[in-house]
């Protein structure tokens, strides 16, 4: 969590403290100070004597954006919380004109906590704001946002189908705007698995690199994001002969389709991630060793673990 006084930079009393980049600090930061004049009308330093120094924290619970504002002693005042809507300017604008609101309800004369209210002490909803706030509000929001999400993110896994095997994984997703959905294309390569074939110590060493094309779906909890994918996948084999008097390479195509799971971490544009996918290989693929009627099929299926790192705009 990061915190900035905006007193000193905009002139308000306030202090913004977030745990999201979506929407960022400084956007929400920006969008107050916009408001401000909307409010009082006066100068910002004779904003400032009049209203007490208070504390406005936002992070995201699930898929809700939840403002909490407290009092200089650290005392719960206000709450609300806003549904996922438009782009991360959206919620920025949203934001501001939550605080700006309880800011206008507040007189310095009556010192760090809110007016009483009949309903009793305690967090509550405040009331709608001022006309003129919301239409500077809504004129933010209407401003065309071409803010997607994408994200690029390389990995180290292990690879088992006949035996294990080490590899990489280079990924690239791109969503839709405040949607989970998005497209995603994959690179995996690993070393060579060996396959037993013929003659001790005869062997086959292959291996395969694969590109894949799918859908990945994804739910937030907080910072957390977890991910689910399928794909297609065309694969390039490469067959060598180990062990024999004479070793022979070949190379191939396969074609197959894969499934799998990834719990990320996100802070600000990085986010560690770990996966478990799967691949199942379809075709009948088999290594003969020549000159004799020893010969070997491919395992079908693959199973991979994997840990990266991503970098870009997630949400």
């Amino acid at each position: 969590m990061t915190s900035l006084a905006l007193f000193s930079l905009f002139g308000t009393a306030v202090n913004l403290l977030t745990a999201t980049d979506c929407p960022s600090q400084a956007d929400v930061a920006a969008e107050l100070a916009r408001l401000e004049p909307a409010v009082q009308g006066s100068s910002p330093q004779e904003q400032a004597q009049d209203r007490p120094r208070l504390s406005a924290e936002i992070r995201w619970v699930g898929e809700t954006l939840s403002i909490a504002l407290t009092t200089a002693e650290g005392t719960l005042a206000a709450e609300r919380t806003l549904a996922r809507s438009g782009s991360c300017l959206d919620m920025a604008a949203a934001s501001a004109v939550v605080i700006t609101a309880w800011e206008g309800e507040m007189r310095g004369d009556l010192g760090p906590e809110l007016p009483a209210s009949s309903e009793g002490a305690g967090p509550r909803n405040v009331s709608l704001p001022d006309p003129a706030i919301a239409a500077q509000a809504k004129s933010v929001a209407s401003t065309p946002q071409h803010a997607r999400p994408w994200e690029i993110g390389a990995s180290v896994l292990a690879s088992h189908e006949s035996d294990l095997a080490p590899g990489l994984m280079i990924d690239a997703q791109l969503g839709r705007p405040q949607s989970g959905l998005a497209a995603r294309l994959g690179l995996v390569a690993t070393s060579a698995h060996a396959l037993a074939l013929g003659p001790n110590p005869g062997q086959s060493r292959w291996s395969r690199a694969a590109l894949g094309l799918g859908a990945r779906n994804r739910v937030w909890l907080g910072n957390s994001a977890f991910d689910g994918h399928v794909d297609g996948s065309v694969a390039m084999i490469r067959l060598a002969g180990a062990g024999f008097g004479a070793n022979y390479s070949q190379t191939g195509f396969d074609l197959g389709f894969g499934a799998g799971l990834r719990w990320a971490w996100v802070a600000a544009r990085l986010a560690p991630f770990v996966a478990l996918d799967g691949g199942v290989w379809p075709n009948q693929t088999f290594v003969t060793a020549v000159g004799t009627n020893t010969q070997a099929r491919l395992p079908l299926f693959e199973l991979r673990a994997a840990a990266g790192l991503s970098f870009g705009r997630f949400r």
